[in-house]
């Protein structure tokens, strides 16, 4: 039953009553104008009695959604509007609990997005402060007298280069990063020979290669990508810089490209030593290092990885590791097929 008909129900057995009263009084022998005058005051009052009962059974809903908005206003956002009392306003009720989850969604994502920006404000802080604190260090050794010793001086002047180009590479990766998430759409989508991935890596790494005995195996095809050229040289830069750093002497790292029906897929892998799986789901966050001082002993800013995904995800694609300590590493990273 509707609430109207709820209502006219009511109504219905209002008048009723009244009627019964009517005839009593009829029977019951007085005169016609009492009568009269009782049938029309009881009347009245019934019909006051179910219009104002109306009002506030229409009235309540909307008094119950004015207080869950204040509550909203107040910051609380758990409660949950239950069923109205009637049909017309369940859609505001509706309304008001799917904006409420909303909200409450974006509390936690505001929240998350915080913890980050302190943990982010934090780690900066801390990475620029140790090179800062180091260069300081050696200056004020050198201005006390230590620079009169040539050999002592050439090896302060030289930690002080390196924290230095710690800190150049700490700036550029911290603006790469910055520069990739403010302008999102910033991607120079170009046709270029997969060959050109190749030659790139093989000119950057060959010193570092050589010196440590490395084998690089690259196995690109000779078709055609499209992509972002420079961003990608930096994705595959980045990986195979890691390897060579990372890895012992002797060591292989190979780079190749494969294909199925809708994607590109790359594979970056090496023999060294892996990376431990409590680590893995982490390995991607900025400043994050398996091995903090190992990882600034080898020359790494702890950005590299996240400015790949970042790259990666510019281009719509994926990327994720397989590794095993002791069994190398593994990345596999995988692009939508825009060939023309």
């Amino acid at each position: 039953m509707s609430e109207w008909q709820r209502w006219l129900s009511q109504l219905f057995i209002s008048i009723t009553l009244c009627g019964l009263v009517i005839i009593l009084l009829f029977y019951s022998g007085v005169s016609s104008q009492f009568i009269l005058i009782t049938g029309i005051s009881f009347f009245a009052f019934l019909l006051f009695f179910n219009i104002y009962a109306l009002r506030n059974y229409y009235n309540l809903p909307y008094k119950l959604a004015a207080t869950r908005l204040r509550s909203m206003i107040a910051g609380n956002m758990t409660e949950v509007l239950s069923d109205p009392p009637i049909s017309e306003a369940r859609d505001l009720f509706k309304t008001i609990n799917d904006l409420s989850s909303e909200l409450q969604a974006k509390s936690r994502m505001i929240d998350k997005l915080e913890r980050m920006r302190i943990d982010f404000v934090a780690n900066v802080s801390h990475e620029l402060k140790t090179p800062l604190t180091s260069i300081k260090g050696y200056t004020e050794t050198l201005k006390s007298g230590a620079s009169l010793d040539s050999k002592v001086s050439a090896k302060f002047l030289d930690r002080i280069e390196d924290n230095t180009n710690r800190l150049i590479a700490i700036i550029r990766d911290l603006l790469i990063l910055s520069h990739i998430e403010s302008f999102p759409q910033d991607v120079n989508w170009e046709v270029f020979e997969a060959s050109q991935l190749t030659q790139k890596l093989d000119g950057t790494f060959l010193p570092n290669l050589l010196k440590k005995n490395q084998n690089l195996i690259l196995s690109f095809s000779d078709q055609k990508l499209e992509g972002d050229l420079k961003k990608l040289e930096h994705v595959f830069t980045n990986l195979v810089d890691n390897a060579n750093r990372y890895c012992p002497e002797g060591a292989t790292i190979e780079v190749k490209q494969t294909k199925d029906n809708l994607h590109w897929l790359f594979e970056v892998s090496d023999n060294g030593p892996g990376i431990p799986s409590h680590h893995q789901s982490r390995i991607f966050e900025r400043f994050y290092r398996i091995e903090t001082d190992r990882g600034r002993d080898t020359g790494g800013t702890g950005l590299g990885l996240s400015i790949v995904k970042h790259i990666v995800l510019l281009h719509d694609g994926s990327i994720r590791l397989e590794s095993a300590v002791g069994q190398g590493t593994r990345f596999f990273i995988k692009f939508p097929r825009r060939m023309l």
